[in-house]
């Protein structure tokens, strides 16, 4: 099988429009900051005015002016958030129709009039209606606003909008501007509110309890400054993860609906009679915030671990907790729901179902560059674990939402394997294992009017076909490229493609071997019970011709494919491999936004590798990544490198494996069983070095052989490696 996709520009003019765009950018967004958000600053102003009024109103007598007795001050507050709130998602459906232009003021201007009808109200009856009536007008345009913003802005550049809008409410927003730019330049929306919901805390807490007027004065000011600066995080979060103007327009305005129901628990929260301290209601307050403060986890990752969020355990992505883990454990709970329902009492199918339900609202919160994430479609295998799992839990608990959920994250996955044909995370021993289990699962476990069901079918068999041609069974390896990889060598760490491979032709011809060497990560041993699982259905998906080349090597071939990870590379990764006999040459051009690939990591990331048979092992060399940039070209018997982004400051850095017949490595000619020329326009010097012991890769120990370009070269970094097996 070839699949071949090139670029339809050049390097040089791809980085030309980048820089242009980037101008133009710059120039858009100075115009819709000088034009829009003043203009929005000053409407919210006069809405926030015109709400908090009332209160001001009554200290100066209104009660007394209208003869309001008893609660009827607080009805009159509670109809207006009731039409407030009923009227927020209608404006916003209706808002696209009429136009923003003449929605938004026709809003502003209704209840400008209306505001002045209260200064003519003289009884409990005239000012509910009024306030009712002011509620229903008002309601709109903050929803209205934020949708309004969503239609020009990108996710990255929303949050300190909203923010500096925000600030015409209170003198606090003016913090609330700063946490915005803050949330939008690191893309994190719920860890930045993990620091600033702490300051409201601290002011309810005080204002709650102490009875010193300067203070409770001074505690205001903490309370409104948390609160305000969290508003433009909650607000854009909501916003960014809403894709289609009906949905995003849904979600925004029931977003503050729901928000806006506080009002009705304020008004009764804050009775006459618990003045002047209202130790209740802001003990309630108190309690919101300190749940909303610790609403944030995950599966802990082992049973042990200290609880995260501790000062001894403090929260971190990927390290003291892993979100990635809702993808593992729920798809073993499916699979166990679905194959062994009969040895699962009751009641703990009843804990596993609940357990589920949280891990899919859980997951939903995952967006790639928002909150430190990186969980984008192009993240194969835990973006369709999640599709997965959100759509049969959503089945199975009869959860429309949680079913949609999961049918929008598969069309977002099928979308970016339709350009190429291959998963976006390509090639990988690891990953691509835990993609096809996620895939088999789509075929097997999806209702039947799943979009999941037959697309699942037709990607894995893709990717068999990707596998079947890059495998090479004589050396039981995967030749490179590895996008991801957690070895070099198959027959010495336990690749989870290892154990797909067993099932299709047995133990004795895959690479797996009785004692593994490297257990760096060992716990990709656990999806091994999953993979013999589904294997009866699996075998029945992979095509026979696959299964041949798994078992026995079909002979001299090339191989070239395209992969796309969105948003790392600027246009689809060229794979292009070699494989003979004992050898095996594979590389990728690339051009991405990061050093390593789309996980960041040069240390999985082999865009180029060279892997051959030394007569008592495999030997293997693999470039070090160094460069946002490769091109690449493989062929019989030569590996090119070229980095056209490079500079004199750049490097060659290829890692070659030890070897047992050969303990010293000097230089190119102590290689076992290959023969290399290298040539190319780089320093002649060669730098070599072997790894420390607490340098290791994934417990892999190697020698590394570096070449650096001429101080001072202009010129184009290239080199040029040609093999010979000897």
């Amino acid at each position: 099988m070839t699949q071949d996709i090139k670029s339809s520009s050049s390097f040089a003019e791809m980085m030309d429009n980048h820089a242009a765009e980037q101008a133009l950018t710059r120039k858009i967004l100075f115009k819709l900051d000088t034009r829009i958000l003043p203009v929005l600053a000053v409407l919210f102003l006069c809405s926030f005015l015109d709400r908090t009024n009332v209160g001001n109103a009554k200290i100066l007598g209104l009660e007394e002016d209208l003869k309001l007795t008893g609660h009827q001050y607080d009805v009159g507050l509670t109809v207006f958030y009731l039409t407030y709130v009923c009227s927020e998602l209608p404006s916003n459906l209706i808002i696209k129709k009429a136009s923003p232009r003449i929605w938004l003021p026709l809003l502003t201007m209704v209840w400008g009039i209306i505001t002045m009808c209260l200064g003519f109200v003289r009884n409990f009856a005239s000012f509910v209606a009024v306030r009712a009536i002011l509620g229903v007008a008002e309601g709109g345009l903050l929803p209205g606003m934020v949708l309004y913003l969503s239609f020009f802005y990108r996710r990255g550049d929303l949050a300190l909008r909203i923010g500096l809008f925000y600030t015409a409410a209170s003198l606090s927003g003016a913090f609330g501007v700063i946490v915005a730019f803050i949330s939008d330049r690191l893309k994190l929306r719920g860890t930045i509110m993990l620091f600033t919901l702490p300051i409201s805390i601290a002011g309810y807490g005080a204002i709650a309890n102490i009875h010193s007027a300067k203070i409770k004065y001074a505690m205001t000011f903490l309370m409104a400054t948390g609160m305000y600066s969290s508003v433009p995080c909650i607000l854009v979060w909501n916003s960014n993860n809403s894709a289609g103007h009906y949905k995003r327009a849904t979600t925004s305005a029931m977003q503050l609906a729901i928000a806006n129901c506080a009002g009705f628990v304020a008004t009764f929260n804050y009775p006459n009679a618990d003045k002047p301290q209202y130790h209740r209601g802001h003990t309630v307050i108190l309690g919101l915030l300190v749940f909303a403060w610790f609403m944030y986890g995950d599966y802990q990752v082992y049973p042990e671990a200290p609880t995260v969020g501790t000062s001894a355990y403090p929260s971190k992505l990927y390290d003291t907790w892993d979100p990635n883990w809702r993808g593992f454990i729920g798809v073993t709970f499916v699979i166990a729901l679905e194959e062994f329902p009969h040895l699962v009492n009751p009641e703990v199918t009843d804990l596993m179902l609940a357990s589920l339900s949280n891990n899919t609202i859980g997951d939903s919160y995952r967006v790639g560059d928002v909150d430190g994430d990186n969980l984008y479609p192009s993240y194969t295998n835990p973006a369709l674990m999640r599709a997965l799992v959100s759509g049969w839990t959503g089945q199975k608990l009869a959860d429309e939402n949680m079913t949609v959920a999961g049918e929008n994250y598969a069309q977002e996955i099928i979308e970016l394997f339709d350009r190429t044909h291959t998963l976006s995370e390509f090639n990988s021993a690891t990953y691509t294992g835990v993609s096809l289990i996620a895939l088999t699962m789509w075929a097997k476990y999806a209702a039947e009017d799943s979009v999941m069901k037959e697309k699942g079918k037709e990607m894995l068999e893709a990717t068999w076909y990707a596998i079947g041609q890059l495998y090479h069974a004589g050396l039981k390896n995967l030749a490179g490229p590895w996008d991801r990889s957690y070895g070099f060598d198959m027959q010495k760490y336990f690749g989870i493609m290892s154990a797909h491979i067993w099932t299709l032709v047995g133990k004795e011809a895959s690479p797996l071997i009785d004692k593994v060497y490297m257990m760096s990560h060992n716990s990709d041993f656990a999806m091994s019970p999953l993979i013999a699982i589904l294997s009866g259905f699996h075998t029945s998906l992979v095509p026979t011709v696959v299964v041949d080349a798994l078992r026995t090597f079909p002979g001299e071939h090339i191989f070239n494919a395209s992969a796309q990870s969105v948003p790392y590379d600027y246009s689809p990764r060229h794979i292009n491999a070699w494989l003979d006999e004992k050898i095996s040459i594979g590389a990728e051009s690339f051009n991405e936004t990061v050093v390593g690939g789309p996980a960041v990591n040069p240390s999985t990331f082999n865009s180029a590798v060279i892997q051959w048979d030394t007569g008592a092992g495999i030997g293997w060399i693999t470039l070090y990544a160094t460069e946002k940039a490769l091109d690449a070209e493989v062929g019989p018997g030569y590996l090119s490198l070229t980095y056209p982004q490079g500079t004199s400051d750049s490097q060659f850095q290829f890692l070659v494996s030890p070897f047992s017949q050969k303990r010293d490595v000097s230089g190119w000619e102590d290689l076992v069983g290959l023969s290399l020329k290298v040539s190319g326009n780089f320093d002649p010097t060669l730098n070599v070095s072997y790894t420390a012991s607490d340098a290791t890769i994934n417990d892999f120990m190697y020698w590394n052989l570096t070449y650096s370009m001429p101080k001072n070269e202009t010129v184009i970094p290239t080199i040029l490696l040609e093999v010979k097996l000897i």
